[in-house]
């Protein structure tokens, strides 16, 4: 099985909106990596739904306790200066997010270190992407 990337917006998916879906498809990976930017992404959003009053204390509890284990559990890579260099240069579908470059950027950097990384992400531009570059994309 293959090596799965987690992007932001599908953690979030998991952690605000229930979905199992991810779970159970993580379940079957190798192995599960992401960025360290994907935790800082994860706790803003986590931060800006309580202050916008979109979650109740309960999901946003539970949610962070899933969000520290996860940051126990699953490989990070730093956005360092070879994250940043392969996210300054171009990419298949342009114009494409400075951070969603560095999530596509860190996926590329991680395939050269496993067999096949497959990408989890609900954002359109970042799917598409690495669709492009080869990478496996979910959910599909």
């Amino acid at each position: 099985m293959a090596t799965a990337y987690v992007e932001t917006s599908a953690l979030i998916r998991a952690l605000l909106e229930g979905d199992q879906r991810l779970e159970k498809r993580l379940g079957r990976s190798k192995r599960v990596v992401t960025s360290t930017l994907t935790f800082l992404e994860a706790h803003r959003t986590l931060r800006w739904a309580e202050i916008e009053g979109r979650a109740d204390r309960a999901l946003l509890r539970s949610a962070r306790g899933k969000l520290r284990s996860l940051e126990q559990a699953w490989h990070q890579r730093a956005v360092d200066s070879t994250v940043l260099a392969r996210g300054r240069d171009t990419f298949p579908v342009e114009p494409i997010r400075a951070l969603d470059a560095i999530h596509v950027a860190t996926a590329l950097l991680w395939r050269e270190q496993v067999e096949e990384v497959v990408v989890f992400s609900c954002d359109r531009r970042v799917r598409e992407n690495a669709d492009a570059l080869g990478l496996g994309v979910q959910p599909l």
